[in-house]
């Protein structure tokens, strides 16, 4: 799951998908995000967004924050984030 978060992330912030934005293949796809060794950050300056993708779209599972939203939240991206408001706003919205 957070691999297609990295994904979106990516998308959001650099305006195109990390690997294969000019494919349409998804076998070239998949052959081109084997191969990629360096993630390329078109117009993204900031570091902590930079290093919350490169964890997120890790080909290593286990280093895309262990699979725990907690360690997701603690993230320096999220710094002074009020996860308590959005989960108040998110369930007062669902009832």
């Amino acid at each position: 799951i957070f691999i297609n978060l990295g994904v979106c992330v990516f998308e959001f912030f650099c305006g195109g998908v990390p690997y294969g934005e000019d494919l349409d293949d998804p076998f070239e796809i998949h052959e081109t995000i084997l191969r990629s060794r360096i993630l390329k950050f078109p117009h993204l300056e900031d570091t902590n967004t930079k290093s919350f993708i490169e964890i997120l779209l890790s080909k290593v599972p286990v280093n895309r924050l262990s699979g725990s939203y907690s360690n997701l939240k603690t993230h320096p991206l999220f710094e002074g984030f009020q996860w308590v408001i959005i989960i108040i706003i998110i369930k007062n919205r669902m009832t």
